[in-house]
């Protein structure tokens, strides 16, 4: 550690301890702005219990109570602050992609970080707060530089990032229509039976009893349902007569007096949430053997793994061998993270988390068919109030990512329930959901949905999903993107591809390279966006790799708005005159992203049959200089006064030859091939070599992938001996056109004519 970094070690892990040091630094070294948590690189798991390390619960812990004490230094430095820097940033090491990238099973309780980071972002606005996962591998130098990237990014809205050496992503939702009536859509898939037995947490109350009932109306199924509520064989008889809970709470308090005892609040309501708690779930057993199941009820905490296993084992043995399992266990302690006690901590956690770890213990994973697990929107979303709800509920997102790899037999999801309308809901709370818009899931339509989800095949099913009525859902995307300018240190070294772009015995670089460039700075403000259209796009000095090249550029770019989920930046490539600090502009664009890809439309000039001719598109005897790296065009189907029309076809750019222009959602190779097809033309119909210099219009509808045939139809709007203008349609053999560019100008270059031209490939 160099000399100038002071480092304070922590002797213990207690919140005292914790509080005092926090005191002591502030003390010695002024009020703290911003912390940084580094999670331990997440270890492989080759079984379930490999993917519970107690140290990480204690470390995960530990940053819950970090946060806690720093709320009022943090908060106090962002007003402070004009430019509201402070920051709490949390790192784990799952594999660069949120716990979701499916590529390996690894320990998951660091996975749990980014639900108390969105929960943290909603009770501490003015402070910047980010997850960020890393790929595990990472060299330091480099992780460091993505955690400084994430640091300056001025989209406060994106609170989860995860970051690969190649991308940079986030999660978004993706809506599905699901008819909560069709549960007879997949008949072929094998669904539960009555000889599945499914145990269940917290599966005597509730709304997951609720569901329990549901199943055992629709499959018959066996269950052992768990819950901390004791059943009493013997019950006061004045008990039974009574269903109003005012005129039982009175019944309570006389029983009490009778006996000769003092009633205290805190004994009747306990009395009282016992009755009721029993009451609930004899009816639940009721409910779900008059269905034609069959359920049984133990007593047992689940987070007591002894206990457990004892009555499990006992229980078995008669109602047969455990094929599935309904984890539904919940606690919640509702207060701002600086109300929080471990006590609060540990009760809601432990739950959801060593009741999972225990639950697992006494099954046979071989043997398991369904593993549903009942998370929470605050999850996914973060919620004031529920900082450690929404930590626990993450980790068991990211639970079900990593057992569907070590189980792919199993159908495993998480299920993100929304706020369910059951039962007497607090008029404060009530008050709440009005406010927000938030609507509640309809009990009778949730349990259908739970239902349903039984019925998805195993190739169609998801590891996790949000079910609601309708949530004014969060922004966690964009929240008024501010202006930004990138840096890039641009190299031929450093790009191989170049070697296949070289004119007059310079690398140049290719115009749909400064697209995908542009595309990529927008994109990494806009994770899992798509570029959908890209307008005005002009080469205004392009990059020649000669020895008066600048290595240094930037690409500043101003958010215009959003309309309909469109969202459009303007966007410009600069560099700096090397004897003066004068901008010297080299491309602009404008270009709008959406999250998905729209409706392929129809090319109504389609005609893909071959003239008869012969056409050589690369070597010796053809215009184009293209090395192999942008060879696509196949065969010239036929070239007209006004047309051209080629079948296509790139092969794979392997990633290291991309450079430092991997592919995005604007692929630029498979483009410069798109756009040889005016080159040719130009060359047979008027005897020169054409350069794009900007393009009106680019629409993309859908990917293109290397190795897939598609045509390119090029038609020529007007041309001379200086110039030729173009639309290119690029389509499948059925006219359904995946980009369009629109009004495509050329410049005829006379000293490049094709004997000046060196031909690398």
């Amino acid at each position: 550690m160099p000399k100038m970094i002071d480092v304070v070690n922590l002797s213990n892990s207690t919140e005292s301890h914790l509080e005092s040091t926090l005191s002591d630094i502030q003390k010695k070294f002024g009020a703290i702005a911003g912390f940084i948590h580094i999670h331990p690189a997440a270890k492989n798991a080759s079984s379930l219990f490999d993917l519970f390390p107690e140290n990480e619960k204690e470390i995960v812990k530990l940053v819950f109570l970090i946060a806690k004490h720093l709320k009022s230094s943090l908060n106090t430095a962002a007003k402070n602050s004009s430019d509201s820097n402070a920051y709490f940033l949390t790192v784990s090491q799952l594999d660069g992609q949120l716990g979701t990238g499916a590529k390996k099973a690894s320990s998951i309780i660091g996975g749990g970080l980014p639900g108390l980071v969105k929960s943290l972002h909603r009770e501490w606005a003015p402070v910047c707060s980010r997850h960020i996962d890393l790929e595990p591998g990472m060299a330091v130098d480099e992780a460091a530089n993505v955690i400084l990237e994430e640091m300056a990014d001025t989209n406060s809205g994106l609170l989860e990032v995860g970051r690969t050496k190649l991308e940079r992503m986030t999660l978004t939702l993706e809506q599905v229509q699901h008819n909560a009536y069709q549960h007879n859509a997949y008949t072929k898939v094998k669904k539960p039976n009555r000889e599945s037995v499914f145990l269940v947490s917290g599966g005597g109350r509730g709304i997951t009893a609720d569901c329990v009932v549901e199943l055992a109306y629709s499959y018959k199924s066996k269950f052992i349902l768990l819950g901390r509520t004791a059943l009493q064989v013997d019950k006061p008889d004045w008990a039974d007569k009574c269903t109003d809970e005012k005129e039982l709470k009175k019944l309570i308090i006389d029983d009490i007096v009778q006996k000769g005892k003092k009633p205290t609040p805190v004994e009747v309501n306990k009395i009282l949430h016992d009755l009721i708690s029993q009451r609930e779930i004899q009816n639940t057993l009721e409910r779900v053997n008059s269905c034609g199941g069959e359920a049984i009820y133990i007593s047992t905490d689940v987070t007591n793994k002894t206990d457990l296993q004892e009555q499990i084992a006992r229980v078995q043995k008669n109602i047969g061998v455990i094929t599935g399992i309904i984890h539904g266990a919940g606690n919640i302690a509702d207060k701002r993270i600086e109300k929080k006690s471990q006590e609060d901590y540990h009760r809601v956690i432990e739950p959801k988390v060593k009741g999972l770890e225990n639950i697992l213990s006494v099954i046979n994973p071989l043997e398991l068919k369904y593993l549903f697990l009942f998370s929470s929107v605050a999850g996914y979303f973060g919620n004031p109030g529920q900082t450690d709800y929404a930590l626990a509920n993450e980790i068991l997102n990211k639970f079900a990512y990593s057992f569907k790899h070590l189980f792919p037999q199993t159908h495993v999801v998480s299920i993100n329930w929304g706020p369910w309308e059951r039962g007497m809901i607090d008029p404060t709370l009530n008050s709440y959901y009005k406010l927000h818009n938030i609507e509640l899931i309809p009990v009778d339509l949730g349990v259908k949905f739970c239902r349903d989800e039984f019925c998805i095949p195993l190739e169609y099913a998801a590891e996790q999903i949000l079910v609601s009525a309708r949530l004014s859902i969060p922004n966690q995307q964009i929240e008024n993107p501010k202006a930004a300018e990138i840096q890039r240190i641009l190299s031929a070294d450093n790009n191989p591809f170049l070697k296949d772009h070289v004119i007059l015995n310079n690398a140049v670089l290719p115009a749909t390279c400064a697209i995908n460039w542009m595309v990529k700075s927008c994109e990494d403000i806009l994770p899992n966006y798509k570029v959908r259209l890209i307008e005005k796009f002009k080469v205004l000095k392009g990059i020649v790799f000669d020895e008066n090249y600048n290595n240094e550029y930037f690409t500043s770019l101003t958010f215009l708005g959003v309309q309909e989920d469109l969202y459009t930046f303007e966007v410009r490539v600069s560099s700096q005159h090397k004897l003066n600090n004068n901008r010297i502009y080299h491309y602009g664009a404008t270009i709008s992203f959406e999250k998905e890809w729209g409706i392929m439309p129809i090319y109504t000039n389609l005609d893909i049959k071959s003239d008869g001719k012969l056409y050589t598109p690369y070597g010796s005897e053809s215009v184009l200089f293209h090395g192999e790296t942008f060879q696509g065009v196949k065969k010239v189907l036929q070239l007209g006064n006004d047309k051209i029309t080629s079948l296509c076809n790139l092969g794979v750019v392997e990633q290291k030859e991309q450079g430092q222009f991997s592919v995005n959602s604007f692929n630029a190779y498979l483009a410069d091939v798109q756009l040889q097809n005016v080159l040719l033309w130009a060359n047979q119909q008027l005897g020169g070599v054409c350069l794009p210099l900007g393009c009106k219009k680019i629409e993309q509808f859908q990917p293109l992938n290397f190795q897939q045939d598609f045509y390119v139809s090029a038609e020529i709007i007007s041309s001379n001996n200086s110039c030729v203008t173009a639309n290119v349609f690029v389509h499948n053999e059925r006219g359904e056109i995946y980009i369009q560019w629109t009004h495509i100008d050329y410049i005829i270059v006379k000293k490049l004519q094709k004997r000046s031209v060196t031909n690398h490939g």
